[in-house]
């Protein structure tokens, strides 16, 4: 893949394995950040559709906001780590 190449061609010009491995979760942030925008977003649409068959719809507002960001966050973590598999060579 393109990714593979790239990656390839950084390390080969001398590119230390920390700057890349910053460089992927950093791609890979951005790339997570506007799903994660969208879901909260969601989320907080959706208890404002429901206000009004809620007594106080805003009570506990940070218990899906948390369990989103600690699912999301698992998976974007995974994803970083497979990711570097893929495209970082093995180990010098």
């Amino acid at each position: 893949s393109k990714d593979v190449a790239r990656y390839q061609m950084l390390r080969k010009i001398g590119v230390r394995r920390e700057l890349l491995t910053k460089s992927i979760y950093k791609e890979l942030f951005f790339i997570f950040l506007f799903p994660a925008i969208v879901g909260i977003t969601h989320i907080l649409v959706g208890m404002n559709m429901f206000g009004s068959l809620l007594i106080d719809p805003y009570f506990r507002i940070w218990l899906p906001l948390v369990i989103f960001v600690v699912i999301y966050s698992i998976y974007y973590l995974i994803t970083v780590q497979l990711y570097k598999g893929i495209v970082l060579p093995k180990k010098d």
